[in-house]
């Protein structure tokens, strides 16, 4: 069965996820500024060069580079509008990935605490499936043992998986 409550907070992990965001912001950072460097270049070349080497009024490149921002500053301002969204998404995305990790890590300080420890469950959508179902095999290996009192609390039709305890048999 699946995890199906949904996730609440903004950051489930400020550390993971404050990683990534401020990585993506200065992916976007880099990005842009190439991609405006490189249409500047682009632009000066078809009409910057030739227009220096004309007999009319010279323009510096200084010059030229201020008028190429005031004429294609849409391009700034849309760019700077795709931000916030594209940092939501990664977000968002992050949380399909540290969601799971605090989930593994709760389980296991329980598991070294010696509390028992039933099966996790993740949300639809998260991302560390593969290791959810190696450590719900590991839990069922025999490896640990079941806690009686976790059985005698529930009934199975409340708990269908026992709790477990990291006790070595």
């Amino acid at each position: 069965m699946q995890h199906s409550t949904k996730r609440t907070k903004i950051f489930v992990n400020r550390r993971i996820q404050g990683r990534i965001l401020a990585r993506m912001a200065k992916y976007w950072v880099v990005y842009n500024l190439v991609l405006w460097h490189a249409l500047f270049l682009m632009d000066f070349q078809r009409q910057g060069i030739p227009g220096m080497t004309d007999q009319g009024p010279r323009m510096g490149l200084l010059d030229y580079y201020v008028e190429f921002a005031a004429s294609h500053s849409l391009l700034l301002v849309l760019s700077a509008a795709l931000l916030p969204i594209v940092l939501w998404d990664m977000l968002k995305l992050s949380h399909q990935i540290a969601g799971p990790l605090v989930r593994f890590g709760n389980s296991l300080r329980k598991m070294t605490a010696g509390e028992p420890v039933s099966q996790i469950q993740l949300r639809p959508g998260d991302l560390l499936g593969d290791f959810q179902e190696a450590f719900n095999e590991y839990l069922a290996s025999g490896r640990v043992i079941v806690d009686a009192t976790a059985l005698t609390a529930a009934s199975p039709a409340d708990s269908p998986e026992p709790a477990l305890s990291t006790t070595a048999t």
